[in-house]
């Protein structure tokens, strides 16, 4: 059996193996967590605007005092998602290229 980059010389997988599954697992890990934040994001704004519709109607238990709090986590939801995705997304390529150098 030949060497090669992440073999040594006894045919065992050398150190560059494991370096090189540890940045996978960090970069598939990465994504992973944006990807579930992203979600519950896109998830949750419908909710969000819900209640703040039924703050403005007058149908909701909530009061008008309560609105900003609302907008507030409204406004984070829509600013949070796009960032994760980006986040998302370079992970992603970083894991496409070392997958792709190392073949």
């Amino acid at each position: 059996m030949s060497p090669c980059c992440c073999h040594n010389r006894a045919g065992k997988p050398g150190r560059s193996l494991h370096v090189y599954q540890v940045l996978m697992s960090c970069c598939f890990s990465g994504a992973a967590v944006s990807l579930v934040i992203c979600t519950a994001c896109n998830l949750s704004s419908p909710i969000i605007t819900g209640f703040l519709f039924e703050m403005l109607v007058g149908k909701s238990q909530y009061t008008l005092a309560q609105y900003p709090a609302f907008f507030g986590l409204f406004a984070a939801v829509y600013i949070i998602e796009p960032l994760l995705t980006r986040v998302y997304i370079k992970h992603m390529c970083a894991a496409g290229e070392k997958v792709r150098t190392s073949g």
